[in-house]
């Protein structure tokens, strides 16, 4: 007879009002182009993709608190009584949190009257109930450890939210010196400030730890206590306190124990984990603003660009949306022949891309790609005699130059004895003029949530060169959109008269330093 085998199955449960809350303190503001708070969303979502990416789980699970009484709280008016409570603009994000769960397919648990907390214990319990199934809990909150077993974890945050570690039952009792399910008689005799559960006032953390190391239930405690048994190893004084406080030990013990059965629907195989459809939350995190989330989901739903071949000659044709001429230079003759090109437009955009590191032989070129009116080209600099004709355009006062990040532009340039001389469009800086909530202003992150374009990371990093001509046409296109929006709002004065008039002294400032009158400031 062959042995029926089961596949090995992994739930994460996660805990979401916890992560919410650690996430909006841990993280600094962050807010959408309509000044909405997101941070902790954005926070969530980090710590969401970051735990898959770990556990690599097969089945997914979130839950949250509801608003109104729970039933500890019909036990006790003091429960939480102490807490402060939370700014609005953190609760403001759970709805938009949630929302974006329900577009990725995740399934969401809560119940009226209970904890997040009780939903988390149920739906572990009931995981308990599907053969070869691991359940671990990601959250920020240390009571989910009393959950723990041989089948159940906990994923938490130690600092910050990269700073992570895992609870099993040996790393329960490691820290603790108890079983997982003695953390609850522990809370019992300490009690929980956070929580406002008072425990025994007079029993320290040292002496509760011991007594629970001994007997594991305060049941058990107190059956030696009213037994008659002296040697529970305390002092005179804690045995008096704990007959005296009974009451209490067994209130606080009913508050801190996260119940397990809580009436909710649960079906396991509602649960698997489906790779997200980018197509469908794509618009969610472009309005957001969350670029870097993005690129952490899986691409299978949505077209990668296409890879173009380096092109052999002068002029070829790429296939984008549409048909464009896409003119490339790799030598001093035809980066002239560029060069003249351009110097008749008014306007150029550019965009300049260089290998992360030279290879052994030196020998990877800049890279840099040009837009205007529907024209794209990129030249590859192999000569420095290139790097002369491309002066040619940037010194020119009559064509204005259109890049991200202008004065990084000049840094580049100043390397090669070119400077600056006619007008500059920094999108860059316009778009934090225009988005000055945000810090979210590098080059990938404008083309999502101003162009609304979907770009794969390796469309930004050096490699195939029309990848620089591709740059400098959405540098095109975002210069075109900002400059309307700034004209509409009526920064185009601020804009054309300091923002940009400052770039080039702050080039030089950053390259040269500034002289200071030590005596003076003596």
């Amino acid at each position: 007879m062959s042995k029926q085998t089961t596949t090995k199955r992994r739930l994460l449960i996660y805990d979401g009002n916890a992560i919410i809350h650690r996430c909006f303190h841990a993280l600094p503001p962050l807010s959408t182009s309509e000044g909405v708070l997101v941070n902790a969303v954005y926070g969530f979502l980090t710590m969401l993709f970051k735990s898959i990416k770990d556990l690599k789980p097969t089945h997914l699970a979130v839950t949250f608190d509801l608003p109104g009484p729970t039933f500890r709280h019909e036990q006790s008016a003091e429960y939480k009584a102490t807490r402060i409570k939370q700014a609005p603009e953190l609760y403001a994000q759970i709805p938009i949190t949630k929302e974006i769960l329900t577009a990725m397919g995740i399934q969401i648990f809560e119940m009226p009257g209970f904890e997040a907390d009780d939903v988390i214990g149920t739906i572990a319990t009931l995981a308990r109930k599907e053969p070869g199934v691991e359940t671990i809990i990601v959250t920020g909150d240390m009571d989910a450890l009393q959950l723990v077993n041989d089948s159940t974890s906990v994923y938490t945050m130690r600092k910050g939210l990269s700073d992570t570690v895992i609870y099993d039952e040996a790393a329960v009792r490691e820290r603790f010196g108890f079983e997982p399910k003695s953390l609850i008689d522990y809370k019992a005799l300490r009690g929980d400030v956070s929580d406002n559960i008072s425990g025994i006032r007079g029993i320290g953390e040292k002496t509760g730890m011991e007594l629970i190391k001994k007997f594991g239930t305060i049941e058990n405690l107190y059956e030696a206590l009213e037994g008659g048994i002296t040697a529970i190893g305390a002092t005179e004084r804690i045995k008096k306190i704990l007959l005296e406080k009974k009451a209490d030990a067994v209130q606080s013990k009913f508050l801190a124990t996260i119940v397990c059965d809580v009436p909710i629907v649960f079906d396991f195989s509602k649960t698997v984990y489906k790779k997200v459809d980018r197509d469908v939350i794509f618009p969610w995190f472009q309005k957001l603003g969350f670029l870097s989330l993005l690129q952490r989901i899986p691409a299978e739903s949505v077209a990668k660009v296409e890879e173009v071949a380096p092109v052999a000659e002068e002029v070829a044709v790429v296939e984008t949306k549409k048909k464009s001429t896409l003119i490339v230079a790799r030598d001093v003759v035809k980066t002239r022949a560029l060069v003249e090109k351009m110097l008749k437009q008014q306007e150029v955009a550019a965009h300049l891309m260089k290998p992360l590191q030279q290879d052994l032989f030196g020998a990877a070129p800049a890279v840099i790609g040009f837009a205007w009116d529907g024209h794209t080209a990129v030249c590859e600099v192999h000569e420095e005699e290139q790097w002369d004709e491309i002066g040619r355009l940037f010194l020119d006062k009559q064509v204005a130059l259109v890049a991200h990040d202008v004065k990084q532009f000049m840094h580049e340039l100043a390397l090669h004895g070119i400077r600056v001389g006619g007008e500059i469009f920094d999108v860059m800086v316009a778009a934090y003029l225009l988005q000055s909530g945000t810090r979210a202003h590098d080059l990938p992150n404008l083309v999502i949530t101003v162009l609304g374009e979907d770009v794969p990371v390796a469309e930004w990093t050096y490699g195939d060169p029309t990848r620089a001509a591709r740059g400098a046409e959405r540098v095109w296109l975002l210069a075109a959109k900002l400059r309307g929006e700034i004209a509409d709002k009526g920064f185009k004065k601020l804009f054309d008269e300091i923002e940009m008039p400052l770039v080039a002294p702050l080039a030089r400032m950053e390259r040269y330093g500034i002289e200071v009158d030590a005596k003076y400031l003596a």
